[in-house]
């Protein structure tokens, strides 16, 4: 699929972003792939051993497109990122819930999808795209579901 965007859309509108999830041999190859944005889990990176997210920015950035974006979700210890073109790395804390955390099923999809909203839809630099996704994926963890975060600056 990566490819035959690519041959679609040479000037490169549409933005691919991918997700290393689980820790699969198989899914190593998609390290080799020209996509805009790599998610990268703790799980995954195991395989690599890796064993803290600073390690893990600086072997994945190694092993990725030289134009591509790495960010590293590190569930409690928040999230670190990498411009691979500049080679320049961002970080965000973690953001606790104020009524404890309730509910984290789904933590680790709402920070993905809150981060790429920030960078296409707000057009919010990587700093902050990644600080948002860490607000937003706090603030699930304090209530049960997913209908409270049009509200999440009131959990965190």
């Amino acid at each position: 699929m990566i490819s035959f965007i690519r041959k679609c859309d040479p000037t490169r509108e549409i933005k691919i972003s991918i997700e290393l999830e689980k820790s699969k041999n198989e899914l190593l190859g998609l390290l080799n792939q020209d996509v805009d944005i790599l998610f990268v889990e703790r799980d995954f990176v195991s395989q690599l051993n890796c064993s803290n997210i600073d390690e893990t920015i600086r072997v994945i950035a190694q092993r990725v497109h030289s134009t591509a974006i790495v960010i590293c979700p590190w569930a409690q210890s928040g999230a670190k990122a990498i411009d691979n073109q500049n080679k320049q790395i961002f970080s965000s804390p973690a953001f606790k819930p104020k009524t404890g955390v309730i509910d984290s099923l789904g933590a680790g999809d709402t920070f993905l999808a809150a981060t790429l909203f920030a960078l296409h839809i707000l057009n919010y630099k990587l700093q902050e795209a990644i600080q948002f996704g860490c607000q937003v994926a706090g603030a699930k963890c304090g209530a049960n579901g997913f209908q409270h975060l049009h509200k999440f600056q009131e959990y965190i």
